[in-house]
């Protein structure tokens, strides 16, 4: 008997990202697959690649792919920070530069044989007239504090909902609100208005009996933004409840826009 495992592809387009410099394994984080006029790129949050509190600053960093014979089965792979001319590998804002917490690193799926890439295509990204209101629901797909389904290589879905006005750029900076329990090694992670509940998946025919089959159906989210870090207000002394000089957390995490990053591969500002 044929098992059929119908899986959403938001689970398929994100990896673990772990950060190397020589060979110690500096910081852990997520990244995710993005594809743009045919060209693809892996994209995380630019302090994940430049954080200064790391002991040394990564050279490479290691990604995990599904075979595309059994895609239950990965293959550990890693990408060099540094080009041969001693520039940064990664693409940034073209105006904005450091000033927003996205980068982009060109990569060849050819590179990667026998391995499958379920991208984020930017047609996903949010039209600029879509209606997205106070509490709506948002999904954030990652790896928190490093944890996932190793056995499997899929991320986990954290939910959570809009906490500022979509559109509107939060304090002057063109980045939103989410309300959501996020935690370190969710960096890089892209987030989703809430998929579809009535969307059928296609599948594909195992050649083994009993075998299970998996396969990405096609993606049926907007792609709002890219999550990069969560709020911590410092107490006040007059604060009565809480003891001074103490960062509280707001439970808030900061999500840039996901244009960003379609400006930053096609390098202009839309």
């Amino acid at each position: 008997m044929i098992m059929v495992t119908s899986i959403h592809p938001l689970w398929g387009a994100t990896t673990p990202l772990i950060c190397y410099s020589s060979d110690q394994e500096v910081g852990k984080a997520t990244g995710f697959f993005f594809r743009d006029k045919g060209e693809c790129y892996l994209v995380t949050n630019r302090h994940v690649l430049t954080n200064p509190d790391f002991s040394s600053q990564p050279d490479r960093i290691g990604i995990k792919l599904h075979r595309s014979e059994n895609v239950f089965v990965s293959e550990d792979f890693e990408i060099p920070l540094t080009m041969p001319d001693g520039n940064h590998a990664w693409l940034e804002h073209p105006r904005l530069g450091a000033n927003v917490d996205i980068v982009a690193i060109r990569i060849n799926p050819a590179s990667a044989p026998n391995t499958m890439l379920p991208f984020v295509d930017s047609a996903a990204i949010a039209p600029a007239n879509i209606a997205i209101g106070p509490g709506d629901d948002v999904v954030v797909i990652g790896y928190p504090l490093g944890f996932f389904d190793e056995i499997n290589n899929l991320p986990i879905a954290r939910m959570g909902s809009v906490a500022s006005a979509y559109g509107v750029k939060f304090r002057g900076e063109p980045h939103f609100l989410i309300d959501a329990r996020l935690h370190s090694g969710s960096s890089g992670s892209p987030v989703f208005s809430k998929p579809s509940n009535s969307i059928n998946y296609a599948v594909a025919q195992s050649p083994n009996i009993g075998d299970p089959v998996f396969e990405f159906g096609p993606l049926r989210s907007s792609f709002l933004g890219v999550f990069s870090a969560t709020y911590h207000v410092a107490s006040k002394d007059d604060d009565v409840d809480r003891a001074p000089n103490v960062d509280e957390p707001l439970g808030l995490g900061l999500v840039w826009y996901a244009s960003l990053l379609q400006e930053i591969v096609e390098h202009r500002v839309l």
